[in-house]
């Protein structure tokens, strides 16, 4: 058979990663990019980025409880974290994709994961009600 993850992230952005068998992911447009195990793309109803592999283990962990993170940038991390959390994240004022990291999530404690994340890389951030988090860059570090 054939199992695949379709994640949305951000706002009109589309993630599938194929942990069995194959598909083919396709735009409005008509573009279309087949994919096998192991193989995730993202993109939008009207452009693909190009075919990425993904370990097996990383995808669809959510189904156990657990997000994994492995060698992703911080923004990247916080997207995976995003449908998971309690909170609406905007992270349009974070400029730089942040350090790689990695890192095993539990799904039933995102909030906590996300407070550690904003707290250990310093990223500034304004919560709006009622529960919007808009995420920026962390003040520059001031030389000795």
């Amino acid at each position: 058979g054939t199992e695949f993850v379709v994640s949305l992230r951000h706002t009109e952005l589309v993630d599938v990663a194929v942990l069995e068998g194959s598909v083919t992911v396709a735009t409005e447009a008509g573009s279309a990019v087949p994919l096998t195990a192991g193989e995730a793309i993202q993109g939008t109803d009207r452009s693909l980025f190009e075919p990425t592999t993904r370990p097996l283990e990383s995808v669809g962990t959510w189904r156990d409880g657990v997000v994994v993170v492995r060698n992703q940038t911080l923004t990247e991390a916080i997207d995976m974290l995003a449908p998971y959390t309690s909170f609406e994240l905007d992270v349009s004022g974070m400029t730089s994709p942040g350090p790689r990291i990695s890192a095993t999530f539990f799904v039933e404690r995102v909030d906590d994961a996300l407070v550690d994340l904003i707290e250990t890389h310093r990223l500034r951030y304004r919560q709006s009600p009622p529960n919007l988090l808009r995420l920026r860059d962390p003040l520059p570090s001031r030389p000795n």
